[in-house]
């Protein structure tokens, strides 16, 4: 019921005039279609590739993302968390934010600053049981390279900390650590010169000169000496400063200096603990200036210079910028490997605490392919619209309350194998793309060829398994019935060809044996009348000329046949070796000398080796014949690798004499010149000798002479 339904329908339809006209045209031009259909379905293919990577990345990534996430935001906090002495870099964000940075001062929330040696601790003192615990977020680290007049360059590293503590009940101080390598420090002696060990400390800030103060190390006293340990404070030295170029000390710098052996470390290192009344930089004091104080100490550059007797000295300036050994920054890159967003907020406010927004992502792995590159950038966009994972944790924060850390992708985490793998796939349709316009562009071709196929398609089809497709009344069988019948045109006329070359061959032999049979009728009565008595002279000069004439005819025909023999018998032949060897059998000097320049073995060319040695034996006769007497005949070979596509062996035969009146003719048949010339058939054997080896041969007019040059192809594959 429904197929008589749809048959009925369709005749209908095929009554109209547009349907059927639709149907023929989509018939006429069905390869058209199907390729452009083909293109779409792979379109298709390559498009459900990629929503389906999307969609198993989105699926299955997302409880893994958070896991490291999570791991990554605890070695954060890890890394942040808190100092020995209790205080944290969280609690300055902006002092401790940057990873590198110019010596400054900065704001700590409690004092490191402390005397190892103290009267209350004298006789208990221990220099190995010191312990200085510097704070890692005020320590930069200078890597410096030092040279001393004699001996190896070495590299070291200088730390420095400077620091104020807000409303400290010591006064208005700014605190300062040095640490140093050191080479056995000399205590200076007072009332001597200064010149020595000790360091010099620089402030300036904008609007006021520059401060200085020069400070060496004194030793301690006032103290207990025991007669057990005479060398217990050995290695303890009191910082004795002198402002700028003041010859007193001030009593407004403190501090202490320990030299010893650091836990873990063969070399001796410097370690300074001091503090610097704020008076003494023309900072406010007094308990009602304590944030001017902050602000103005906040603003000074720093600039230091360590002095070592016998050493060069080690510089900071104001504008060096030191690695702090712990950061924001640093302990971002080092904890984080995704590129995600870390920010730190207090419960109702807007403004973070502190932000990675400011650094630079970190997912992008150097050396990545374009194509990775290519991939990594479209699931990026596909995945953009969507809610990238997050982890969260509570921080204490002292001072301040309790903050939020939240760490968030900030694009979809793609694993390692998808950017490669959706970069092959993008890069197939752009493939596709490219081959879909190139036959777009070559549809009106194909429908202007599909025209003519179709203008001969009207051939009754042959019988036979391509019946079918000759006889379809489609775009394809109109362009395999054109086809086939300009292949079946090709072949006939290939046939003809063949025929008549065949005939050609025929006549041809069939001319040679006439004129080999003319020339023998001819011969006999031509010797008879020659050898008659009484004949005239230029009778026999004549009959001469004739005789020779027939003799040259029979040689041709037997030139034609050696020639096509020597191109039959063609092999791999060592054609310097060739020649050196004809040279050193034909060479008889001094009244006929014959050379050879060039390469002894190794060049190989396809020839028949009787056929070259005939080729030689004509060249060098008629070279005797024109040359000027007693000079020689030269034969070269050289390679010229230029030629394309393969090199070319460059066969040369010189000799001194006049010129070729006509070069170009030099190797028609028959063609001699001057009393020296012969039958005129030497020169065109030659030629048709090499034209049957794939060669050629000219003659050329040079200064000095005349020359001959063969051209033959080399060969590589002796095979």
């Amino acid at each position: 019921m429904l197929r008589q339904y749809v048959h009925d329908v369709f005749r209908r339809l095929w009554r109209t005039l547009w349907f059927r006209r639709g149907v023929l045209y989509f018939l006429r031009n069905n390869l058209t279609f199907g390729l452009m259909a083909s293109a779409f379905v792979v379109y298709g293919f390559l498009f459900f590739a990629l929503n389906t990577i999307y969609r198993d990345i989105g699926a299955s990534d997302q409880k893994l993302t958070r896991d490291v996430l999570r791991s990554e935001l605890y070695d954060f906090l890890l890394i942040t968390g808190r100092e020995v002495d209790g205080t944290s870099i969280l609690d300055n964000p902006r002092d401790f934010s940057p990873m590198r940075r110019e010596p400054s001062v900065i704001e700590l929330r409690r004092s490191f600053f402390s005397y190892p040696l103290t009267k209350a601790n004298a006789k208990s003192f221990r220099l190995a049981n010191v312990r200085v615990d510097l704070p890692r977020g005020c320590l930069l680290e200078f890597p410096l390279e030092s040279a001393a007049d004699s001996g190896p360059r070495e590299v070291k590293a200088v730390q420095a900390c400077f620091a104020v503590v807000p409303w400290d009940p010591f006064g208005n101080y700014i605190y300062f650590a040095l640490r140093y390598p050191s080479t056995g420090a000399i205590a200076h002696r007072p009332g001597h010169s200064l010149q020595g060990d000790g360091f010099e400390l620089r402030f300036s800030r904008e609007g006021r000169p520059e401060r200085r103060l020069r400070v060496v190390y004194e030793g301690v006293s006032g103290l207990p000496v025991s007669r057990k340990l005479p060398g217990r404070y050995d290695g303890v030295f009191e910082l004795v400063a002198f402002p700028d170029e003041a010859n007193r000390p001030t009593p407004l710098v403190g501090g202490q200096a320990i030299e010893r052996i650091e836990e873990g470390d063969a070399s001796t290192t410097m370690t300074i603990l001091g503090r610097i009344d704020g008076s003494l930089l023309g900072l406010p004091t007094g308990a009602g200036a304590q944030d001017e104080f902050l602000s103005m100490a906040k603003s000074l550059r720093l600039g230091f210079s360590i002095s070592r007797t016998g050493r060069a000295p080690y510089i900071v300036s104001a504008a060096t910028k030191g690695v702090a050994k712990a950061s924001f920054e640093q302990a971002y890159r080092t904890s984080v490997s995704e590129n995600a967003l870390l920010t730190i907020v207090f419960p109702g406010t807007t403004t973070p605490w502190w932000s990675s927004s400011g650094l630079t992502p970190t997912d992008l792995r150097e050396g990545a392919s374009l194509l990775e590159r290519l991939g990594r950038s479209v699931l990026v966009l596909m995945s953009r619209h969507h809610e990238q994972p997050f982890v969260t944790k509570e921080v204490s924060i002292a001072g301040k309350g309790v903050a939020e850390a939240r760490l968030a992708l900030m694009r979809e985490r793609i694993p390692e194998a998808a950017p490669f793998a959706t970069g092959l796939l993008i890069a197939a349709l752009m493939g596709l793309s490219v081959m879909v316009i190139l036959f777009w562009s070559s549809i009106a071709r194909l429908s202007q060829l599909s025209r003519k196929a179709y203008a001969v398609a009207n051939i009754t089809p042959e019988a036979g398994a391509k019946e079918k497709f000759a006889s379809r009344h489609s775009q394809i069988g109109t362009l395999w019935r054109g086809v086939r019948f300009l292949l079946r045109q090709e072949v006939l006329r290939g046939r003809e060809l063949r025929d008549e070359a065949e005939k050609h061959a025929k006549t041809a032999e069939r001319e040679r044996v006439a004129l080999r049979w003319i020339g023998h009728q001819i011969r006999n009565p031509l010797q008879t009348l020659t050898n008659l008595d009484g004949m005239p002279l230029e009778a026999t000069r004549q009959m001469d000329k004739l005789r020779g004439a027939l003799d040259g005819l029979n040689r041709l025909s037997i030139i034609d046949k050696d020639a096509e023999l020597v191109g039959k018998q063609a092999i791999p032949l060592d054609i310097a070796k060739a020649l050196g060897d004809y040279t050193a059998a034909n060479n008889s000097p001094p009244e006929d000398p014959v050379e050879y320049l060039g390469p002894r073995v190794d060049v190989w060319v396809r020839f028949a080796d009787d056929g070259l040695e005939e080729i030689l034996d004509t060249l060098i006769e008629n070279a005797r014949r024109h040359r000027v007497p007693w000079t020689p005949i030269v034969i070269s070979l050289q390679v010229d690798e230029r030629k394309e596509p393969k090199a070319v062996a460059i066969v040369k035969v010189f000799n001194q004499g006049e010129p070729f009146k006509d070069p170009q003719r030099a190797f028609e048949r028959g063609y001699t010149v001057g009393e020296h010339g012969g039958e005129g058939l030497g020169l065109y054997m030659v030629q048709a000798y090499c034209a049957r080896c794939n060669g050629e041969v000219s003659a050329e007019n040079i200064e000095g002479g005349v020359e001959v040059v063969l051209r033959l192809p080399v060969i590589r594959d002796r095979g």
